[in-house]
């Protein structure tokens, strides 16, 4: 796909881009958070260098983490280009070209982030929880927010096993969070986890 020219703000520590992949004739996002170590970037689509050059201004990347499987994407080159390490679940590795060079299991802490492993989807699901200033949940493809369908969980024919991934949303209640974002769609900016819960009855 063609490197994405903008990045956008959703808040003053988390940062989100998005383009159109014609080769699964969807949009994908992207999103940046900037930790004490440098940003942690989440499941990349390519950047312009120019917006690259936007995003780091003078800052490092502490990692790359890649939610599952299914969301190498660019992570390859924004591993070269940043010299950063790529991290992703233990189970995402064999769908992978990519060598993760760090591997995220259930309840750790990396950079912050909380992992949250989704089994029933893709393989090597996993959320990431950011608590303060109300929580932000970051989602790979368990959730996505597309126009004009909106928020939704992710369609069975695409999951692993459909009963068990409904069973391991309910593992996001646990945690608070205002924001949420998705490797598919908008950002949602406030009041996220009402509309999770209303989702997931």
């Amino acid at each position: 796909m063609r490197p994405v020219e903008e990045i956008q703000p959703v808040n003053d520590r988390l940062i989100f881009w998005q383009g159109y992949d014609p080769a699964v004739k969807v949009d994908l996002s992207s999103h940046a958070l900037l930790t004490p170590g440098g940003w942690v970037i989440i499941d990349p689509i390519p950047l312009r260098k120019e917006a690259l050059d936007e995003l780091l201004s003078g800052k490092n990347v502490a990692a790359i983490i890649i939610t599952s499987a299914n969301h190498e994407r660019a992570a390859a080159v924004f591993k070269k280009q940043c010299a950063a390490p790529v991290a992703a679940h233990r189970e995402a590795a064999a769908g992978l070209a990519t060598v993760p060079d760090q591997f995220l299991e259930e309840g750790a802490d990396f950079h912050g982030l909380t992992v949250i492993a989704l089994p029933g989807f893709a393989p090597g699901e996993i959320a990431l929880h950011i608590p303060g200033h109300g929580g932000i949940m970051l989602m790979g493809d368990a959730l996505i927010n597309l126009q004009p369908g909106g928020l939704g969980m992710l369609p069975d024919k695409y999951c692993s096993e459909p009963r068990t991934a409904r069973k391991s949303l309910q593992k996001l209640l646990q945690f608070p969070f205002e924001v949420m974002t998705f490797a598919h769609g908008l950002p949602i900016t406030t009041g996220a986890k009402p509309k999770i819960e209303n989702l997931l009855k």
